[in-house]
């Protein structure tokens, strides 16, 4: 069940950092 967890809060995570860089370059292409 460990690996399940560690695997979603990477997903999780990767995909935050996708939504954050996305907002952060569109902000500086503004």
């Amino acid at each position: 069940s460990e690996y399940i967890e560690n695997f979603w809060r990477i997903i999780n995570w990767s995909y935050v950092g996708q939504l954050y860089n996305e907002g952060q370059t569109g902000r500086s292409d503004l």
